[in-house]
């Protein structure tokens, strides 16, 4: 019985991470930039294929009802005009195999998310390993530092 519940409880803890800090409702306008001129969206296993690949980038996993991801989308508005800077990043809130997420977060980046996956969570791989993350959103400034530590 015990097990059954620590399984109950493990599906609920991921739906409800994987679902993020959904409200249901957009609340910043991203009207000004389309997403495409400062974001790179990529599917999960299109970033597999970079860590196997051994390349060195950044990754964000976000969705558009989380209202701390509209806000680091703001945010990362402000790196148009650094073309050396590329975000990658996965949209939970677009048609994506949330399977492969998790793959991708547990058994590729081998981070635990059995207390959940928050959104939006920045992931830094140099040379196809995890090299650091950041949970939340981060001023545009704070991402140009990590991304020359790291990405160069």
């Amino acid at each position: 019985m015990k097990k059954i519940l620590n399984i109950l409880l493990m599906i609920c803890m991921l739906t409800v991470a994987i679902v993020g800090c959904s409200n249901g409702a957009k609340l910043l306008s991203n009207d000004n930039l389309n997403e495409d001129e400062y974001l790179n969206i990529v599917q999960p296993n299109e970033v597999i294929e970079m860590i196997e690949d051994g390349k060195s980038f950044a990754v964000v996993i976000g969705s558009d009802t989380c209202p701390a991801c509209l806000h680091y989308k703001e945010n990362l508005k402000e790196l148009k005009g650094h073309e050396d800077i590329i975000i990658n990043y996965i949209n939970l809130s677009q048609d994506i195999d949330m399977g492969e997420v998790q793959d991708l977060v547990e058994n590729v980046l081998k981070q635990d998310v059995s207390k959940g996956l928050f959104t939006p969570t920045t992931y830094f791989v140099v040379n196809g390993q995890l090299e650091d993350l950041v949970i939340g959103a981060i001023r545009a400034d704070e991402l140009i530092e990590y991304y020359s530590d790291y990405i160069k």
